[in-house]
């Protein structure tokens, strides 16, 4: 039911409009205008409020992290798909696999990253974590907070899609004898990884995740620019809690940024 108040300020929105309206006649015909009354009053005082600024306006919804530039990422992916390989074996055969990869840390021409999220529920906090290490050198761990879900398994595939980013990054970086030629990804949740399988048929699932075709398609445009210079891009299932070294580092990135 609409408040007398409302139906109070809809009849001095219609009168105000027809004042103008009259005034505008009045100018065509190039007669006196009216100066004095109400209308004119709170007319020129609308057409001379100052107007807010982008830092005064309000927002419906929060901005997602920034992670990278979300402006095309609508646009790039439409009529594609994930190009990478995405590949769950079993735990004992991922769990080999995970264990040479250690083995081949100083081998060049590859980039290995490990990725993990965190939540907390004491804070009601997210974060997900990243380790990756170069030829020869130390780990390096770099870490983000997320609080746009409380599903483990979203920011897992936030994290998928973040390490993409910094690939295409760190290749694009690097000189043209020095670009690796295979990047593997390693992630301890299947479901993180059976959503990346899905995108190799259809990028439609991506509605389902929050700010899905922002902070997950520019990680399937990462992955793509890739693989189109050449690049082999493989995320691989590694299992949790098994005592791996980037997967241990990677879980303690995530934990930092959760806070």
């Amino acid at each position: 039911m609409i408040s007398q108040r409302k139906l109070l300020r809809k009849s001095l929105r219609k009168a105000r409009r027809a004042h103008e309206r009259d005034q505008k006649d009045l100018q065509k015909l190039g007669l006196r205008l009216c100066t004095g009354c109400d209308y004119c009053t709170e007319t020129q005082a609308l057409s001379t409020r100052k107007p807010k600024t982008a830092s005064e306006t309000p927002r419906r919804h929060p901005r997602p992290p920034e992670l990278l530039p979300r402006s095309t990422s609508r646009h790039n992916l439409e009529n594609r798909v994930f190009e990478a390989t995405v590949t769950i074996n079993p735990r004992d055969v991922a769990l080999s696999e995970a264990k040479k990869e250690t083995e081949l840390r100083a081998e060049p021409g590859r980039l290995v990253y490990w990725t993990d999220a965190s939540y907390k529920h004491l804070t009601h906090t997210g974060g997900i974590g990243i380790c990756h290490f170069p030829s020869a050198s130390p780990w390096i761990p770099s870490f983000w907070r997320v609080n746009l879900t409380r599903k483990s398994h979203v920011f897992e595939t936030y994290a998928i899609a973040k390490e993409l980013e910094l690939a295409l990054h760190q290749y694009q970086e690097r000189e043209i004898k020095d670009a690796p030629a295979i990047v593997y990804v390693y992630s301890d949740c299947v479901t993180a990884l059976e959503y990346f399988a899905q995108f190799r048929r259809s990028l439609s699932e991506l509605s389902r995740l929050p700010y899905g075709k922002e902070l997950v398609g520019s990680g399937i445009i990462a992955a793509n620019h890739l693989i189109a210079s050449n690049v082999e891009v493989e995320l691989r299932y590694v299992p949790g809690h098994a005592v791996i070294d980037g997967n241990m580092k990677a879980h303690w990135a995530a934990w930092k940024g959760a806070g």
